[in-house]
C-alpha cells in the first residue's frame, strides 16, 4: 500500500470513529431516539399451555431428550404465543438452563435434564458429554425438521411453527437431523 493511500485509510478511520462517538448527539439534536432491548428471556406467561400438538393458533414445543435417556418426548402446545424460543420454553415449563458462559444464549438443560450430576452447566458442555440442539419446523420449511440458525433468546417462533430440541451425543450427533418425532406444523388463521 503506498503512502498516499494509508494516510487517507487511516484519515478515514479517525473521521468514522469521531461519527460513532458523535452519533448519540446527532441523533438526540434530530430529534431521533434509540432504546436498546436488555431482554433476557424472561416473562410472565401469556400464552395458554396444553399438552400434545397445537390444534389451533399456536407455536408447538417438541423436546427429544435422546434415544439413551429413556424418557418419552415431550409435545406442548402454546396458544397464542408471543416472545423468543427461549420464552417458549419457559412458558412451556421446561425450565431452561444456560451456561455460566452463556446465561440466555446456549441451553444446557431442560426440564432437569441432564442432571447436574452429570453437567455442571458451568461451561459449554461438549458432544461427549451431550449437547441440547435447537431445530425448527413450519410450512415454509416444508414441514421438516432444519437445524435453526439462531439462538433460543434470539429466535422469534411464528405462529404455526414447531420448536424442536433434540440431546444429542457423540454416538448419535452423526445420525441426528432434529427431534425423532416428525413435527405437525399448522397455518394459522388470520385474526
Amino acid at each position: 500500500m503506498n503512502r498516499k493511500l494509508m494516510r487517507w485509510t487511516l484519515l478515514g478511520l479517525i473521521a468514522l470513529v469521531a461519527l460513532a462517538a458523535l452519533a448519540p448527539a446527532l441523533l438526540k439534536a434530530a430529534g431521533i431516539t434509540i432504546t436498546r432491548s436488555t431482554d433476557t428471556g424472561s416473562h410472565k406467561a401469556t400464552a395458554t399451555l396444553t399438552e400434545g400438538w397445537c390444534k389451533a393458533n399456536g407455536v408447538a414445543i417438541v423436546v427429544d431428550f435422546g434415544a439413551g435417556s429413556g424418557k418419552p418426548a415431550v409435545i406442548r402446545c402454546l396458544a397464542s404465543f408471543r416472545g423468543t424460543g427461549w420464552q417458549a420454553l419457559e412458558q412451556a415449563g421446561l425450565k431452561p438452563a444456560g451456561t455460566a458462559q452463556y446465561a440466555v444464549g446456549f441451553v444446557c438443560r431442560l426440564a432437569n435434564f441432564p442432571p447436574q450430576s452429570r453437567q455442571d452447566c458451568a461451561n459449554t458442555p461438549t458432544y461427549a458429554q451431550g449437547v441440547w440442539s435447537y431445530y425448527i419446523a413450519g410450512p415454509r420449511t416444508g414441514n421438516h425438521w432444519m437445524f435453526s440458525g439462531a439462538g433460543a433468546a434470539s429466535r422469534k417462533p411464528e405462529c404455526g411453527s414447531v420448536e424442536g430440541w433434540v440431546f444429542i451425543t457423540e454416538a448419535d450427533s452423526a445420525n441426528r437431523n432434529g427431534p425423532s418425532t416428525e413435527p405437525q406444523t399448522r397455518i394459522c388463521d388470520a385474526k
